[in-house]
């Protein structure tokens, strides 16, 4: 804790396991990464695995079970990024949000895509008790998302627990409160791009947008290796392109091997709106077997027979 980690900004965070050590929990670290929306991999000596945390622009925090069970709750600025635990059977966390007459924001759980055991309930309830909205699945995803627009002025309450009232360390997630703004999202079909010498290869890049999102998106590649060209491609408002687009790779040469990659070269395809450059987005896919996304794809060049 906590899962994310503002960009810029110290932060020390602490891993969660009965098999760890003092000296493997904790870890200080930065967000140094250019791009919000990238994970943060600490690795800590002798732990089996490394820790990812999302850099993020927002606020972060780590609700601790005391604090949670203040009453009422102290109502928490937005936009904020807020890591937790559901550690015990039947319980749930409950958040203070102050709202204006139809202001909208987007709450949205990451546990199930980050390996949590927790199977995400969302709801927001006014201050009598009374549920406006809730979630448990959104869509294919298997985490809770909602867009809650404020029926009046008030104090609303976030409240977060497992649809089947399961609980326990492993039951960790990490809740996003933020405006509801136009934004995209870039996904991929599979992890690997295989390109023979002298041949090219096709990579479909699925294109999503949200809340009327109406503005280019240029995508490139980054991290080819030598020998290897894509041109990049706009993806443009409307037509044929603005819901997906086609990379073409050129391979020239093959790829030498280097280290343990067996020949694969790490690579990662980018999302820019050139009227903010700071909206950046990489795109991911579904790591198999699993509900978790990545960023982070492989490039394989096979030599000519």
């Amino acid at each position: 804790m906590p899962l994310a980690v503002k960009r810029g900004q110290p932060c020390r965070i602490e891993a969660i396991g009965w098999n760890l050590k003092d000296e493997q929990r904790a870890a200080d670290v930065e967000g140094l990464a250019t791009n919000a929306g990238e994970l943060l991999l600490i690795h800590r000596a002798a732990a089996a695995s490394q820790f990812p945390a999302l850099i993020v622009d927002e606020n972060s925090i780590v609700m601790s079970e005391e604090a949670d069970r203040v009453e009422p709750p102290a109502v928490i600025e937005s936009p904020v990024v807020i890591s937790a635990v559901i550690d015990t059977p039947g319980d749930s966390d409950r958040y203070a949000f102050s709202l204006k007459q139809s202001q909208k924001i987007r709450f949205r759980i990451d546990a199930r895509s980050i390996e949590s055991d927790l199977d995400p309930h969302l709801a927001v309830v006014d201050s009598s008790g009374k549920q406006l909205a809730e979630n448990d699945d959104s869509g294919p995803n298997p985490d809770a998302e909602l867009i809650f627009a404020a029926p009046a002025d008030g104090v609303f309450h976030v409240v977060v627990s497992d649809a089947f009232r399961h609980g326990g360390p492993s039951h960790y997630y990490r809740l996003r409160v933020l405006p509801v703004a136009p934004e995209f999202a870039l996904t991929l079909p599979a992890d690997t791009v295989n390109v023979g010498v002298g041949k090219t290869a096709e990579v479909m890049v699925n294109v999503e947008r949200k809340e009327g999102y109406n503005l280019p998106v240029e995508i490139q590649v980054e991290g080819l290796s030598a020998g290897v060209t894509v041109a990049p491609v706009t993806s443009m408002a409307e037509g044929d392109s603005a819901k997906s687009v086609k990379l073409i790779f050129t391979a020239e040469a093959a790829t030498p091997p280097s280290g343990n990659t067996a020949g694969r070269t790490p690579i990662r395809i980018v999302g820019r709106d050139n009227a903010s450059p700071a909206n950046v987005r990489i795109a991911t896919f579904v790591i198999a077997g699993t509900t978790h996304r990545s960023p982070d794809a492989w490039l394989t060049v096979t030599p000519a027979p």
